[in-house]
């Protein structure tokens, strides 16, 4: 009996000994409390009259696709905001006295008092370097994606320092609008763009700028693609000005180049229509009498338009600029047509000798005159002389009569 109410006033004890442990920890975290005059909708600064400076950077990861039908480039980035909140800042060595007390940031003076304490000093309390906020709960830049189709990001908790400086970074899937040149298809090199800005606010009220003054972006992270190489970066800052609403705005242009891997397309493209060109032409040597020539010839030509059609699925349909593959391949169908229309002329031709009716005499001037002094010269001579062919129109007139 005894044995067991000593374990029962033993686990009492621990418990109260555990509860005020808690206690006693939830009492002396530090948590930072908001100025009275704070506003989330207004910018963080001290004198409203000055631009808040925010670095603005993206760092492409992973190029996902190159849509050049919808003429759209899809890619994993990185989005890094930085800028200084002039009213959440905190002393991080506090002495007892005021360690549940609030920074005051309402004047320089006050802001600068906050730092003079020493880690060394006797009673003090170490607060934390930063303190991780929602986006809903501090001020935040309306920067955003001016030719953006979609924008796919997480939210993540901002990282505010002690002295005011605010690093926000998060994770996205960008869709934007890339205009595709297919002229040297499938050798060809693309430049696309993100372009940001803020959606309110003039340079004259945020001061956006590339951070660390970069002119090239950071393609060392970007994972390889199938398809497409990285080439080259810019980064361009520029400031515009629309009558409409009478403001300037300032944007700043992310623009990377790629280089397209060209073996897969040589492969499927280039290679089979080289192959399906020299078999037409074996239209030419094959005998008439095999009655096959019209259908070697039809069949080249629609092996040739499936061709075509594969590379149409390919490009944007656009009447700005088309392939020269495709040019090539339109010049290569209207021989072939043209082959295929004579093939039928020497056919008719063929199968119509044994009549024994003489060829025309306007024929016969053409063929053996005019085109035999071109192709084959015989020293200024020709097979028909002046009185042969009196001789030949005059004998025509009488078959006529």
């Amino acid at each position: 009996m005894d044995q067991h109410l000593f374990s029962l006033l033993s686990a009492i004890d621990f418990f109260v000994i555990l509860s005020a442990f808690i206690v006693a920890t939830e009492s002396s975290r530090w948590q930072f409390q908001f100025p009275a005059n704070y506003s989330r909708r207004q910018r963080p600064l001290l004198d409203q009259s000055q631009p808040i400076t925010v670095q603005y950077k993206i760092t492409i990861t992973q190029l996902i696709a190159l849509d050049e039908k919808q003429q759209e480039m899809c890619c994993k980035v990185w989005i890094d905001q930085m800028w200084r909140d002039e009213f959440i800042m905190w002393d991080r060595v506090a002495n007892e006295s005021d360690t549940n007390s609030t920074s005051s940031n309402s004047s320089d003076s006050s802001s600068s008092s906050d730092y003079t304490s020493s880690p060394d000093s006797p009673g003090s309390a170490l607060r934390p370097e930063w303190m991780a906020f929602r986006p809903g709960e501090i001020w935040t830049p309306d920067i955003a994606i001016d030719n953006s189709i979609s924008v796919e990001r997480e939210n993540f908790d901002i990282k505010v320092y002690f002295d005011g400086n605010i690093w926000w970074s998060m994770p996205a899937i960008t869709r934007t609008t890339c205009f595709i040149k297919s002229e040297q298809f499938p050798f060809d090199q693309q430049e696309c763009d993100i372009i940001v800005g803020s959606w309110y606010y003039q340079p004259t009220e945020i001061n956006l700028i590339v951070q660390d003054n970069s002119t090239k972006m950071e393609l060392k992270y970007a994972a390889e693609n199938a398809q497409w190489e990285f080439l080259d970066s810019w980064i361009l800052t520029r400031d515009e000005t629309h009558d409409s609403y009478d403001m300037v705005f300032r944007t700043v242009c992310f623009r990377v180049r790629f280089q397209r891997k060209s073996l897969y397309y040589c492969l499927i493209l280039i290679v089979p229509y080289v192959l399906i060109s020299f078999v037409s032409i074996a239209n030419f040597i094959l005998p008439c009498e095999s009655g096959e020539k019209i259908a070697l010839g039809i069949t080249v030509l629609l092996s040739q338009f499936v061709n075509l059609l594969n590379l149409v699925d390919l490009i944007p349909e656009s009447s700005d600029s088309f392939p020269i593959l495709g040019l090539y391949y339109l010049v290569s169908m209207a021989l072939c047509a043209l082959s295929v229309i004579l093939t039928v002329i020497i056919l008719n031709i063929h199968f119509q000798a044994d009549n024994s009716k003489r060829l025309p005499f306007p024929l016969r001037m053409l063929f053996l005159h005019y085109l035999r002094g071109v192709f084959l010269p015989d020293n200024g001579k020709s097979i028909l002389s002046k009185d042969r062919a009196h001789n030949w129109e005059t004998s025509d007139r009488v078959e006529d009569a």
